[in-house]
């Protein structure tokens, strides 16, 4: 059953609204735009605005997105009774749980589910074009020089060299002796870039019909500039989902291959210089673990505390008491929120690997990332968690795509 609506909405307005939604959930991404000093924050609250005007393009609603929308949003009180409520986060957790229902109902009623994730790689496309081009000549040649300097908060105020307001320099560091800009685009940081990237790249590997080599080139181009070892490791994940055939893969095939993949890890790795101040950066990931476990089982249930990183700090080793960034979104899920919002996150995932074929392909890229990168709570990958809610109540989704 559904549920109609008497007003009407032209073709045009329903692409603003749906470009608006994947613009939205970039921003959020810790963009410059979203952490400058004057309007710090703000993008999420935009999104819910702008959400719900969205809804309004919606011809009709099924009755079961809101059965489940009523479910989730109890299921969210919960959590926010027992956790949130006594933090610093509660705006952001209101508009957390509403921008992720607003999408889910998105996904589910549009006349083609697909549409806000090829406007979300469209976007994207467009900011890794500009990137590339800033990043070869103003960054590296120093052919271009920087237009202006803006004032952003991440994790201190600092000035960012912005190139007309669409490409800025946020990140430095050594490689080999010498001092190069990473390509961060217009994120705080080169992960944030790397994890719009990846999930670009997913939609054009395996939600559209036919994949565009060009494309997938200028996504995987930007991901080397923005010197990224795991993004570089989930790039070549997913071509090798696309394109490989797993089926003829015999064991001496997977020993060859895993130690490849091992070497050519550690030369990479090694060559690329990835140190800050001269500590290793595999093994702060691995006291993440270490520190995300930790925290978690002090409060397996409903965790310390939403997006509060305090306890988090208190268990890492001491040699990284001016590294304390955590790098993995499992745990600092697990840590802050528990068991409770991890349940979010991983029926998803469960119903798309649950699935055969590309949409269990996506579930296992997500999976990887949620391992590699810091991506806890960003809205651009809400959008890919409510799609994963979107395939409960449909029987034909993207496993029907031909390979």
């Amino acid at each position: 059953m559904v549920i109609k609506f008497p007003f009407k909405v032209g073709s045009f307005a329903k692409k603003i609204c749906i470009y608006g939604i994947a613009l939205l959930a970039i921003l959020e991404t810790n963009s410059v735009y979203d952490l400058n000093l004057n309007h710090m924050g703000i993008i999420k609250y935009i999104f819910v605005v702008w959400g719900v005007i969205s809804l309004l393009s919606v011809k009709t609603i099924k009755k079961q997105t809101v059965v489940i929308a009523i479910y989730m949003i109890l299921y969210f009180t919960i959590f926010f009774v027992v956790n949130v409520i006594y933090t610093d986060y509660v705006k952001y957790y209101f508009a957390y749980i509403f921008s992720f229902i607003i999408m889910y109902f998105l996904i589910c009623n549009s006349q083609s589910e697909h549409e806000v994730f090829f406007a979300f790689e469209n976007i994207i496309l467009i900011i890794c074009v500009f990137s590339i081009v800033f990043w070869t000549l103003g960054s590296v040649m120093g052919i271009l020089n920087p237009t202006s300097r803006v004032l952003i908060k991440w994790g201190k105020e600092f000035y960012a060299n912005s190139y007309f307001g669409i490409y800025f320099e946020t990140q430095a560091e050594w490689y080999l002796g010498i001092s190069l800009y990473r390509n961060c685009g217009i994120f705080a940081e080169a992960p944030m870039y790397v994890v719009n990237i990846i999930l670009a790249l997913l939609v054009e590997l395996f939600m559209k019909e036919k994949t565009k080599i060009l494309n997938v080139v200028i996504l995987c181009v930007c991901i080397i500039t923005a010197i990224s070892f795991s993004g570089v490791i989930l790039a070549l994940f997913a071509i090798a989902l696309k394109y490989y055939d797993f089926s003829r893969l015999t064991e001496k095939k997977l020993l060859i291959g895993l130690a490849m993949t091992i070497v050519g890890a550690f030369f990479v790795y090694y060559f690329s210089g990835a140190y800050v101040e001269k500590i290793s950066s595999s093994v702060s990931r691995l006291d993440d673990y270490k520190a995300g476990f930790t925290t978690w089982i002090s409060s397996p249930l409903f965790g310390t505390g939403f997006n509060t990183n305090t306890s988090l700090v208190s268990n890492m080793a001491s040699f990284r008491l001016y590294n304390t960034g955590f790098s993995n979104s499992i745990m600092r899920i697990l840590a802050q929120s528990g068991l409770y919002l991890f349940l979010l996150y991983g029926v998803a995932f469960i119903r798309g690997f649950a699935c055969k074929g590309l949409d269990r392909k996506i579930a296992l890229v997500t999976g990887a990332m949620y391992c590699l990168l810091l991506c806890t709570y960003s809205f651009n990958m809400l959008l890919f968690v409510a799609y994963g809610y979107s395939l409960f109540l449909t029987n034909k989704r993207l496993n029907n795509i031909k390979k």
